[in-house]
């Protein structure tokens, strides 16, 4: 069989600047140790976590250690306010802001529901938060690839994947 050479550049750009974050006030398990671990070395990847397993505290752990302006997606409201309280217990509220239920508050990490990025897709403030993250964590990543009713300001409305058009 053909066979073909595929070479692979990275050519992302990390923020230059490197946040100092106190470390998460929980202990990791061994379990969460090794994923850890394997989540920094890949730089890239899914971390497939049952529930309960801890993913925001991996998450916390993930954020604190690679130390680069965060951008945590959310699929609805539940999640955007229980991971932004409990990254707000390990990092502080002047570190870790919310972009959704009527709150637009962006901050060095910067918990956010891909619907309200998806409203205010034309609004700088969010380019400079899409473009301005060294990482990106989406929770609940396999809803990402759903369909959903998307409702514009001015009463438009139509089915698209909205976590394709937040990053378009």
């Amino acid at each position: 069989s053909k066979g073909y050479l595929i070479t692979v550049k990275d050519c992302r750009l990390l923020p230059a600047e490197s946040l100092v974050l106190d470390k998460p006030k929980l202990t990791l398990y061994p379990f969460q140790a090794a994923d850890l671990d394997a989540a920094i070395t890949a730089t890239r990847g899914v971390l497939k976590v049952p529930t309960g397993g801890g993913k925001t505290l991996l998450a916390a752990y993930i954020i604190h250690t690679l130390r680069t302006p965060t951008l945590y997606l959310v699929p609805n409201r539940l999640l955007l306010h229980q991971v932004h309280e409990d990254l707000v217990n390990d990092f502080g509220p002047a570190y870790v802001g919310q972009v959704g239920e009527g709150v637009f508050d962006v901050k060095p990490v910067t918990v956010a529901t891909a619907q309200t990025l998806w409203l205010r897709r034309n609004d700088q403030v969010v380019r400079g938060l899409l473009n301005g993250v060294g990482l990106l964590i989406i929770d609940e990543c396999h809803i990402v690839g759903a369909r959903r009713v998307l409702s514009g300001r001015r009463g438009d409305s139509r089915t698209a994947n909205v976590w394709y058009e937040v990053a378009r």
